[in-house]
């Protein structure tokens, strides 16, 4: 009987060798597109926080430019002396000895990155009336709330500290040169058209702050980071036109 050795039919060095550097390559391609799903899910994830931020943050300015200027002094509500029933916005220089200002020439408040409103936050106590101040500080839009009070300047009174907080982070409105808070007031014509309080068109009183009767708010907002594909930052923008639904005082 012929008895022969068997073959080693097992992989060489060579072939080894080859199978675990395609295994490598192939390993180290899924990682990187694992990697970058994660890095663009990140990405993706705080843009959508700062969108949402920002929509709240509309949403909110809305309903305040709303009730702005309420309650107005018709309503025969009876507050304190250090707590005066409500115009529509604050205003500077002059806000403290109550004479008007002409938006966009004599006023420093309201301005297209800064805006306080006067209201009564909470209507079934008649607690009184507050200042909502929302202003844009770099990148991020502060929001304060502080009591209205007698012989008070409202831009001092919400620049104390600890009463301005962030409210929306990431607005490149600055960058992009877009105002926050675009003011519309209505021309001495019958019928009255709304008209930026700037334009020629409106003259005294219309273009002093009591008579602003629209507000229009533009924020834009950026991602914190580029997305990892195109190296690009992802912006969106979010509008709303607000009108003042209480009577001019």
């Amino acid at each position: 009987m012929n008895m022969r050795p068997k073959r080693n039919t097992g992989f060489t060095l060579l072939e080894l060798m080859a199978v675990m550097s395609f295994v490598a390559l192939i390993t180290g391609s899924v990682l990187l597109v694992l990697n970058v799903s994660v890095q663009r899910f990140r990405v993706e994830s705080q843009f959508l926080d700062s969108f949402q931020m920002a929509r709240l943050a509309v949403d909110q300015m809305t309903r305040d430019i709303h009730g702005a200027g309420y309650p107005p002094a018709n309503t025969g509500w009876s507050f304190p002396a250090s707590q005066p029933t409500a115009v529509a916005f604050a205003w500077a220089p002059g806000y403290v000895a109550g004479t008007p200002c002409t938006v966009g020439v004599t006023c420093t408040m309201p301005v297209t990155s800064d805006l306080i409103i006067e209201v009564n936050t909470n209507p079934a106590t008649r607690a009184g009336v507050q200042w909502i101040r929302y202003t844009l500080t770099g990148t991020t839009l502060m929001r304060g709330v502080v009591p209205k009070a007698a012989a008070t300047d409202a831009v001092a009174a919400t620049s104390v500290a600890g009463v301005m907080f962030p409210f929306v982070t990431n607005v490149i409105n600055t960058a992009q040169n877009v105002p926050v808070f675009t003011f519309i007031c209505q021309d001495s014509s019958s019928p009255p058209v709304p008209k930026l309080c700037t334009d020629v068109a409106v003259t005294a009183p219309n273009n002093t702050a009591p008579y602003i009767r629209q507000i229009e708010i533009t924020l834009i907002v950026q991602s914190a980071q580029p997305d990892p594909k195109t190296g690009r930052f992802q912006t969106a923008s979010l509008n709303s036109d607000a009108r003042v639904l209480n009577p001019i005082q």
